[in-house]
């Protein structure tokens, strides 16, 4: 299995690196986005900061972190839009890049979820356990893993009309109004979530981030933007980046704690990646902690996989052991969650057999 070396084409691309991750000081390519980097690791603590919080007094709160799978929905979006504007794949040839680097990770983390489960049952038969049928190939073998086969979906679905907008200066701007405006009326009218883990509601409920990224990606071809839109004038950059931080604030606050509002959640995720793609650029000055938390955005593909069997771990030896489900516990799974999960990505990444898997 070859390693990625395009950031260009892999989604998670939004969490997907280059071929250089043994170490953090030789990830950096001198182009590299680090706050882009560092926005995905802040994603990825959000998606497992809604995994953990199971206490009444945090659960509700599990609505501050809904941003993060519409920022890695509209960043893969972006990256394919942008993509296509420098080289033009045939959808074949675009298909099988996405299920080589996508889906065969998507399987085989499946599997070892399924294997997970069977062995759980195994050792804690008085515990929860619920194996999937056929539907694991379009949800996964856990119920996080749904978010890789949409993108999949998404991006083969909508290459058309990336690939017809890409071949002509004059058609990027018309689309982006287009996709901004049916990406709110998806928002407006789309289910709300009954709990079920309905793949095609969680599809539809995500669906505008992705319009939305791609119509973001048109507009930068339309301004003749070849770079990450990154203002030149450092008081437009700070400017710009106080605006989209109220936005993204506002988008977050608005939401009543422990609801789903379609539209706010997409609209926090896209104002997080316009305030990463116009971000800092990485150069032979960047220190640490920059560089060790954009290193943890560069593999958190791995820590979204990842993550879930060792909050599942966590879980089932706290009840084990009679702790009751309170706030303490749930800081205390999520800190470790997000530790362990780091590591075992890191530890992945460190080898060519199994980089691919995380990055």
């Amino acid at each position: 299995m070859p390693t990625t070396t395009n950031p260009n084409h892999s989604l998670p691309e939004t969490m997907r690196t280059n071929d250089r991750m043994a170490t953090p000081s030789k990830s950096f390519g001198k182009n590299r986005n680090i706050a882009l980097d560092i926005a995905r690791f802040v994603a990825a603590l959000a998606v497992i900061w809604i995994h953990a919080c199971r206490s009444e007094t945090l659960s509700s709160t599990s609505s501050l972190a809904r941003f993060a799978v519409p920022f890695f929905t509209a960043a893969a979006a972006w990256s394919m839009a942008r993509s296509f504007a420098k080289q033009q794949p045939s959808w074949f040839q675009f298909a099988l890049k996405r299920m080589e680097r996508l889906y065969v990770p998507f399987l085989l983390w499946s599997i070892a979820y399924i294997l997970f489960k069977i062995g759980k049952r195994a050792l804690l038969p008085d515990q929860d356990c619920d194996l999937p049928g056929i539907e694991m190939l379009w949800q996964g073998g856990a119920y996080h893993l749904w978010f890789i086969p949409f993108v999949i979906v998404a991006s083969l679905a909508l290459f058309p009309i990336a690939d017809w907008v890409a071949g002509d200066a004059t058609r990027p701007f018309p689309a982006a109004l287009c996709a901004l405006t049916v990406g709110i009326l998806i928002g407006l009218f789309a289910p709300m979530d009954d709990g079920s883990g309905a793949f095609w509601i969680l599809a539809i409920q995500t669906s505008p981030s992705f319009l939305w990224g791609l119509a973001f990606a048109w507009c930068s071809m339309a301004s003749a933007s070849t770079d990450a839109a990154r203002p030149s004038n450092g008081t437009s950059f700070q400017l710009n980046g106080m605006l989209l931080t109220l936005l993204f604030a506002a988008c977050l606050l608005s939401q009543p704690l422990g609801s789903r509002e379609t539209l706010l959640e997409n609209g926090a995720g896209c104002c997080l990646l316009l305030f990463a793609v116009a971000g800092i650029q990485s150069s032979p000055t960047s220190r640490w902690p920059l560089t060790s938390l954009a290193y943890l955005g560069q593999i958190s593909f791995g820590i979204y996989f990842g993550h879930l069997m060792i909050l599942k771990v966590g879980e089932a030896i706290a009840r084990k052991l009679h702790f009751e489900v309170s706030p303490g516990l749930d800081l205390g799974l999520f800190l470790l969650t997000a530790m362990l999960s780091g590591v075992l990505a890191h530890l992945c990444a460190k080898s060519n057999w199994s980089r691919w898997m995380v990055a």
